[in-house]
């Protein structure tokens, strides 16, 4: 036995020992052969990169076929390149073209051995061995490593296309013999097993202490264990006893149970009362929010076709009035369910990738007519480290963002609004965003931060009384940046304005997956746009087009003045016109006016976005040119990205044209709503039926075919649900006779806006979900679904 024990201190630390050195010396080995490989690949492409200094500038634009070039300049490439070839420790150096998926050598270095039997390589040479990759090579940017064998050996090859000044594209490679690869490789092998040696002679004296030091250990173990052995005899008498506490305090458990349990059912009562208090309180408001939005939408919607009416001022400043009631309306509706599903717990935030300095640019152009109107300057800041796109909800970011700068103008009544965005920290997985609004109004008392924050309240009574609302948006944007991972908080001095601040964590999204998103959406653009450049100016010209064709523009056409543009326009749609406004001729006011007679002469032709391209902006010309007929301008001298963000406004807003005249059929039971949509999209130049309830929709939808259905959900005799049930069952029945399309496109029209509504309509076979009060945008949204 002594014997067996002094042996196992030995066996398992050199089992131990001689596994991991086999571990190490694989692992060591793959390492330094990627490391050798990485090497070598380096040094022959920096060779094959060097040939275009090695042969003559022009070699390769007169490369055109196996007679355009001289014995002797073909025999000088080979003295050149061979020569390298031999200062660099090479196997060979060469060039190639493709013709007809063959490949042909141009130039090549040969070995000594060559020279002296004269087999030296020729103009046009064949290289039938040529591997799929190396044909590869020729059609990509990115170099070329392989190992391959041929007639002249096997060799690791470096590939790469260069292109001459001329634009002809031809291969330069650079060969290594792989003998010297693997001998490189050995040798690397061979050191690793000299250390493993090393250490195992240093390892040897420890294994004979550790072979004593357990030797003398033993008999001390020995005497441990019949200690040991005494102690459980005495354990033994002890566990009986505590055999009887436990009884005992079992039983008292057993009672406590019992009475916990009879807590737990009266805890259920009271859950159960809860959630039927909260579901009540929850139809109320939808009840409620639906009663309210039905009338507002009839508001909202007769203004907004009103306004496209002759009016003088006196009449266009009521409509704006009621408009704007109408919309703070609608937002305090919309502030109450927003509360009352963060308190339910049903928000549910998207996760999606999104530019985030463009929200913060969308709130400024939302709310810049709002500050103006007060004579308040509204900007934004964003620091450099803010990373351009993250993943995460763009819409309740811009919530919490609208909510702070409306609060900022409102209680602002002179000076400037502020909006930044920095970056508190990064990392690969998680980004915190810091987003503040800065304003120069009236500041809030110690007193006033108490109230802020929550329901129903604001900084003092008079601040209801003077500026309105509800005190809902804060402790809304609180709930929000919680639910985004973030907080929120104020600094401010009463009369010293205020800095609302909150931060919000988004998902981080590696570089090539906003390449792949950037490349996309010009690959998208490049596809479907069509641009007119009308420019006299040659310069401008050449920048505006550069600057447009980089981001992916590829459909441009340039004209020199307004007269020659106007012919163009005549003959060819375009989705965005850039018009210079001084040009001989004709100027761009005036072609302007002629491409919107023309556009009116066609009914048929979707309406071209039109900016000013000027140099001459001054205060007044925006409202000129607008009245000329014109969307937008960009003043020169311009910057790049400035003229591709206006390009790229424009071009998104044309994802929701539509194709003119459709046959639409409105299923609403309110007289009032009835005319605003119908009107409304009968001004979009469609076709519009209209029926009272979804019996009279599910007829007209079996004996007539249309492009789309509006559908109410609340209707006498059958619903928008049950309707659209029946409408998918026709569909499904090829043989009930029915004229229904394959699939009826039905969009839901409702004051309900509840994700359960909303839910509930996409599994009754609805496409889309519009809520009431609707505005324009949405219903042209939904005629391009």
């Amino acid at each position: 036995m002594s014997t067996k024990l002094s042996v196992r201190p030995f066996l398992i630390p050199m089992i131990i020992y001689f596994v991991g050195v086999t571990l190490y010396a694989i692992f060591v080995s793959y390492s330094e052969r990627q490391k050798i490989l990485v090497d070598i690949d380096a040094k022959l492409l920096y060779a094959a990169k060097n040939i275009k200094y090695i042969i003559a500038d022009d070699f390769h634009d007169r490369t055109i076929d196996s007679t355009s070039v001289s014995d002797s300049e073909n025999m000088r490439n080979i003295r050149m390149l061979s020569n390298y070839v031999k200062l660099n420790n090479l196997s060979y150096l060469y060039t190639g073209i493709l013709r007809d998926g063959k490949v042909y050598f141009t130039s090549s270095s040969a070995k000594d051995e060559d020279f002296r039997k004269k087999d030296l390589p020729y103009y046009w040479e064949e290289y039938p061995e040529a591997t799929p990759e190396l044909k590869q090579t020729f059609n990509k940017e990115s170099p070329t490593f392989e190992t391959s064998k041929d007639r002249w050996g096997e060799f690791r090859s470096g590939l790469v296309r260069e292109t001459t000044a001329k634009g002809n594209s031809y291969l330069a490679g650079a060969d290594m013999d792989i003998s010297f690869v693997n001998q490189q490789i050995w040798q690397s092998f061979k050191m690793v097993v000299l250390r493993a040696l090393f250490f195992f002679v240093l390892f040897v004296p420890f294994l004979i202490v550790l072979n004593r030091f357990y030797k003398r250990n033993t008999s001390m173990l020995e005497n441990e264990v019949d200690e040991r052995k005494l102690v459980e005899s005495k354990l033994e008498g002890y566990k009986k006893h505590l055999e009887d506490i436990v009884k005992m305090r079992t039983e008292q458990l057993e009672k406590e149970i019992s009475e916990r349990r009879s807590i737990e059912v009266e805890l259920q009562k009271a859950k159960e009362i809860a959630i039927h208090e909260s579901r009540a309180k929850s139809i109320f408001l939808a009840s409620m929010s639906h009663e309210i939005r039905t009338p507002m939408n009839g508001v909202i919607g007769m203004v907004n076709i009103l306004k496209d009416t002759t009016l003088n001022d006196e009449q266009r400043e009521y409509l704006d009035i009621i408009e704007i009631s109408g919309n703070n309306l609608l937002s305090i509706i919309n502030d109450v369910l927003d509360f009352s599903k963060i308190e339910a717990g049903q928000v549910e935030l998207e996760n999606i990738p999104f530019n985030l300095p463009q929200q913060i640019e969308e709130v400024t152009k939302l709310l810049h007519m709002r500050a103006e109107i007060k004579g308040l300057k509204l900007f934004f800041t964003v620091s450099p480290d803010v990373p351009e796109i993250v993943k995460g909800d763009p819409v309740r970011f811009k919530q919490i963002v609208i909510n702070l700068t409306n609060n900022a103008i409102k209680f602002t009544s002179e000076g400037s609004v502020t909006i930044g965005l920095e970056l508190v920290s990064s990392d690969d997985k998680i980004q915190k965003i810091r987003c503040q609004v800065k304003d120069t109004g009236i500041g809030i008392s110690e007193k006033g931060k108490e109230k802020l924050f929550r329901e129903f309240s604001q900084a003092d009574t008079s601040t209801t009384r003077n500026y309105g609302g509800t005190g809902l948006g804060l402790k809304i944007s609180k709930d929000l940046s919680a639910l985004m991972g973030g907080e929120i908080g104020v600094i401010s001095e009463e009369g010293q304005g205020s800095t609302f601040w909150f931060t919000a964590n988004f998902d981080t999204i590696d570089k090539t997956e906003i390449d792949r998103i950037h490349a996309e959406k010009r690959q998208t653009l490049a596809k479907s746009l069509s641009i007119l450049l009308v420019e006299d100016n040659y310069i401008s010209q050449k920048v505006a087009q550069t600057a447009l064709e980089r981001d992916g523009y590829k459909y441009i056409d340039i004209a020199a003045n307004g007269e020659i543009a106007v012919k163009m326009f005549s003959e060819k749609e375009y989705q965005i016109v850039l018009m210079d406004i001084r040009m001989p001729v004709m100027d761009g006011l005036q072609a302007t006016e002629q491409f919107r007679l023309i556009e009116k002469s066609n009914p048929e032709r979707p309406p071209t976005a039109i900016v000013a391209f000027t140099a001459y902006a001054i205060e007044g010309d925006r409202e000129r040119f607008l009245r000329a007929g014109m969307d937008d301008y960009v003043a020169k001298p311009f910057q790049p990205e400035e003229l591709i963000r206006v390009i790229d406004k424009y071009a998104n807003r044309l994802k929701f044209r539509t194709k003119k005249h459709l046959k639409i059929l409105l299923a609403e039971d309110n007289k009032i709503n009835q005319k605003v949509a119908s009107k409304t999209l009968e001004t979009f130049g469609h076709q519009v039926d209209v029926v009272e309830n979804g019996l009279q929709a599910v007829e007209k939808a079996r004996t007539k075919q249309y492009d789309l259905v509006l559908m109410d959900l609340e209707m006498p005799e059958m619903d928008g649900i049950e309707a659209t049930k029946t409408i998918r069952k026709m569909e499904a029945d090829q043989d009930s006779g029915a004229s229904v399309h394959p699939h009826l496109k039905i969009v839901a029209l409702t004051a309900h806006s509840t994700t359960e509504d909303k839910n509930r309509c996409l599994e009754a076979g609805m496409d889309d979900y519009i809520s009431k009060p609707f505005r324009q945008t949405e219903l042209v949204r939904a005629l391009s679904i």
